[in-house]
């Protein structure tokens, strides 16, 4: 369901962070959801605690994505 919220809403940046979240949390290997995560990011265009950028980093570090994870890491410090 969230894979159609997502194409019926391609803009909304909430349901492409969940939809990335879920399927790293599920055990799918993709280096392209970093991609999503930061498209999500710049889509809500707000994330002033760093929160967001900083569960993107732990989800794809823990998924053995440690350079993408990075990016989103220093992210979350320069909030």
């Amino acid at each position: 369901m969230l894979e159609k919220a997502v194409k019926l809403a391609p803009d909304y940046g909430l349901f492409r962070f969940k939809l990335a979240e879920i399927k790293l949390t599920n055990g799918v290997k993709d280096p392209k959801l970093a991609a999503e995560f930061k498209n999500a990011l710049e889509l809500t265009g707000s994330d002033p605690d760093g929160n967001m950028a900083n569960r993107a980093g732990n989800l794809l570090k823990k998924a053995g994505y440690a350079k993408q994870a990075a990016y989103f890491f220093g992210k979350a410090k320069q909030k």
